[in-house]
């Protein structure tokens, strides 16, 4: 379960990731937690976390679901995550 409190986030984006974990989704929401809490100081980036944010990124969009995702709307179906 996803807490209020996990890094400072909002109970609405708390409540918008617990629906996308539950969508069954969690690769593509643990990315976004990740760069949520990088960047919830509205601080500059650094160099170093700038590419951070950048790999999280391409974590996902070389991902099986990232694929099956777009496969999915292409084909009006619901899509099946597997995490990977």
């Amino acid at each position: 379960m996803i807490r209020a409190d996990d890094g400072g986030m909002s109970h609405s984006v708390n409540m918008a990731l617990e629906r996308l974990m539950q969508a069954g989704m969690p690769l593509s929401v643990s990315v976004m937690k990740e760069q949520l809490r990088m960047l919830a100081g509205a601080h500059p980036m650094s160099p170093r976390r700038f590419e951070r944010v950048q790999g999280l990124r391409r974590i996902v969009y070389d991902s099986e679901d990232y694929a099956e995702g777009i496969r999915a709307f292409k084909e009006k179906r619901k899509p099946k995550f597997s995490g990977q």
